[in-house]
């Protein structure tokens, strides 16, 4: 699974942890640039909100944010290649 890479990187009890790009490359630049195929890329849009539910219900403080005004550029990678 390919969100499997990110848990040995979460915090423990206290800590705090930032992922620069985290597993939304899988949804958007992976994509976008071939570096996923089409399949891998709707498995992982399938997985991320349950996975990031049950870790928020199992005691993990999630914090997304969208920062250096990338948002017109992510959602046009979002979208898909053109």
């Amino acid at each position: 699974m390919y969100l499997q890479r990110y848990l040995k990187h979460f915090p423990a009890a206290g800590e705090i942890v930032i992922f620069d790009r985290s597993w939304y490359n899988r949804a958007g630049v992976e994509y976008v640039m071939g570096f996923c195929t089409e399949k891998q890329h709707r498995r992982f849009l399938e997985l991320c909100a349950p996975f990031e539910k049950y870790i928020v219900e199992d005691g993990v403080m999630l914090f997304k944010v969208l920062a250096g005004g990338g948002q017109r550029r992510t959602g046009a990678a979002i979208r898909g290649p053109h």
